[in-house]
């Protein structure tokens, strides 16, 4: 049954879209997890902001899904991608920080909104408002 429905889904299928009345196994829901800290660890790294004690993380819960204790294991794959997506969002900031001070032509209302951004740690949004333009 699990492969039949992994296969409906695809791979990054999750247990939000399972059917309603079904769940994924234990082993399923940690694999999911560890594949979706990989997947935001992958894109941490690539933005050159990957946390020290990240890559630990997801190390041990690969340990505990070998050793069968999923539980731990979610736990540790979900702490992992929320340490990436940390990671990412402070590699955005800084990003947008250092475009914010060597862009001199910006229009007032972009600057301002990106410091309005900033001052809410919202990297994605203030970045990509720098990088859509907003020159005087």
């Amino acid at each position: 049954m699990l492969a039949v429905l992994i296969g409906v889904l695809g791979e990054t299928g999750g247990a939000d879209e399972l059917p309603p009345g079904h769940a994924l196994s234990p082993a399923a829901a940690a694999a999911t997890a560890l594949r979706q800290a990989q997947a935001a660890i992958a894109v941490a790294r690539d933005a050159g902001n990957l946390w020290l004690a990240t890559p630990g993380r997801l190390a041990a819960a690969r340990a505990a899904e070998e050793r069968g204790d999923f539980a731990r294991a979610i736990a540790a794959a979900e702490r992992a991608q929320h340490e990436a997506e940390l990671a990412l969002n402070q590699a955005r900031l800084e990003r947008a920080r250092y475009l914010l001070d060597n862009t001199g032509d910006l229009d007032p209302s972009t600057r301002a909104g990106v410091l309005d951004l900033l001052s809410k740690y919202d990297g994605k949004a203030a970045l990509h408002l720098l990088e859509q333009g907003g020159r005087r």
